[in-house]
């Protein structure tokens, strides 16, 4: 009776681990599979936050050069020269400022709209694999008290 159970018990052993060493190679598998998926949305991810700080970049550029273009007495190249130095401030490349109308010729209650534009490609960590061909901009439109 003894040697029997002892049959047993070593042929149970060797089940679980035949069980085991397969459930292994299933883990494997499985991995191998999932993998490229989970690394693609940590890629997607990165690509679509930096596009998103790309167009706050822009819109906080546009916002800051239409106010200084509303005050008394400013013109293009100040107005423009502040949207400069914020997007260079931030590494933003291949940008461009339009500015509508001109500083210089507004009247109180007249509308001066910014617009700043930047293509994401280049401006994006990953080069865009993303969002890589969209242009992105920033607008803002204020009116004038002088």
């Amino acid at each position: 009776m003894f040697l029997k159970l002892k049959s047993v018990v070593k042929s149970s052993r060797r089940i679980s681990e035949s069980r085991f060493t397969s459930r292994r190679g299933t883990a494997i598998v499985e991995f191998a599979v999932i993998s490229p998926i989970i690394v693609l949305l940590i890629f997607a991810t990165i690509d679509i936050c930096s596009f998103m700080y790309l167009k706050q970049s822009l819109k906080v550029a546009s916002y800051e050069a239409t106010r200084v273009a509303v005050i008394v007495g400013s013109t293009r190249s100040l107005a423009q020269g502040q949207a400069e130095l914020l997007l260079n401030q931030r590494g933003v490349k291949g940008y461009s400022v339009t500015i509508n109308p001109p500083p210089e010729s507004l009247n109180r209650g007249d509308f001066v709209t910014v617009r700043v534009t930047a293509p994401g490609g280049p401006n994006l960590p990953m080069r865009g694999w993303f969002c890589g061909g969209l242009n992105t901009f920033g607008e803002t439109s204020m009116m004038s008290d002088r």
